[in-house]
C-alpha cells in the first residue's frame, strides 16, 4: 500500500479526486454562507452536462429571486 501512494502517477489521481470531493462538499453549503467573512454563492458543477429542461427552471428560479425594483426618480 505504501508503494501506491509514493508512484507519481497515483498521486495525481488521488490530488484529483480529493478535489472532486472538495468540490462536491462545497456544492451542498447553502447560498448566503458566510465563512472567513465571505458570502457563499450558488453554483452547480454539473451544469454542463444536464439537460437543458433543468438549466431552465433553475436559472429561473436564480432570476426571480435576484429582481430588484429601482426608484426611476433615481435615475436622471
Amino acid at each position: 500500500m505504501k508503494n501506491f501512494f509514493n508512484n507519481p502517477k497515483n498521486q495525481v489521481i488521488i490530488l484529483f479526486l480529493a478535489a472532486l470531493v472538495v468540490l462536491l462538499c462545497m456544492q451542498r453549503i447553502p447560498e448566503n454562507t458566510n465563512i472567513a467573512g465571505y458570502k457563499t454563492k450558488q453554483f452547480d458543477l454539473f451544469m454542463d452536462v444536464k439537460p437543458d429542461s433543468l438549466q431552465n427552471t433553475q436559472t429561473d428560479k436564480i432570476q426571480n429571486n435576484d429582481s430588484t425594483n429601482i426608484n426611476q426618480d433615481t435615475i436622471k
